[in-house]
């Protein structure tokens, strides 16, 4: 069976059709915008729903900077919802607060933009509440060439036999990386479009392999994804 690199070559027009947006040049980007970190925050966290009405919450209070986020009234920020939604918001306040902190603790947005891909993932590996996805695509956003593993793309690897059901994380991560490690827009369109086709076709239960892009590419021994990771 092909490894993930050989097979890549075959399926990536496939998945390029699938990206749900234009992928953009490599390289970089020279600005990173905090409203768009704190927007994949919030996404990871309590859902894309949330986006706006989080980031409008912030703006009531005059927290949409990495200063005032710094200390943030987290009581307050809660009381703009009821019900459950409050204490999902009370830890999501905590989490923007912290990462605020950590922005601050850099030396704010200017020196976050000419920090390396290795201490900004250090950096924001300690704050409680983020785990390596959530990071990585954190660090894919600002412009590195990093992949996040999420559960979608990792049932896809298992599925076509590119990793074994027991590899962490990392395992996965580096079957990727090792094939487009500085190829930041092949990296993008990999990861929009596997994590569309994992929520579209290639689901924890039912998975629909006729249907799906990547059905050419899996094995006779494809076998649906156990439920030790989901």
């Amino acid at each position: 069976m092909p490894g993930f690199g050989a097979s890549a070559t075959e399926f990536l027009p496939v998945l390029h059709k699938q990206a749900p947006s234009p992928i953009a040049a490599t390289g970089r980007i020279s600005f990173i915008s905090f409203e768009l970190l704190l927007s994949a925050l919030i996404e990871a966290r309590v859902g894309i729903p949330y986006i706006q009405p989080v980031l409008d919450g912030l703006r009531s209070l005059g927290a949409d900077d990495p200063d005032s986020l710094a200390v943030l009234d987290i009581s307050a920020f809660a009381s703009h919802w009821t019900g459950p939604s409050r204490k999902r918001m009370t830890d999501l306040g905590g989490t923007l607060k912290r990462f605020a902190s950590s922005i601050l603790a850099m030396g704010g947005m200017d020196l976050v933009e000419a920090a390396s891909q290795e201490s900004l993932r250090s950096a924001w590996l300690k704050i409680p509440g983020l785990g390596p996805s959530t990071v990585d695509h954190l660090l894919q956003l600002a412009g590195f060439p990093i992949i996040p593993i999420d559960r979608a793309i990792y049932r896809i690897l298992v599925r076509h036999g590119w990793i074994a059901e027991e590899d962490g994380y990392e395992e996965a991560q580096n079957v990727i990386l090792s094939a487009f490690s500085n190829d930041i827009a092949t990296l993008q369109a990999l990861a929009e479009a596997f994590s569309h086709i994992g929520k579209r076709w290639c689901k924890a239960t039912n998975a629909a392999c006729t249907a799906c892009p990547l059905a050419p590419w899996l094995p006779e021994s494809g076998k649906p994804y156990g439920s030790g990771a989901d």
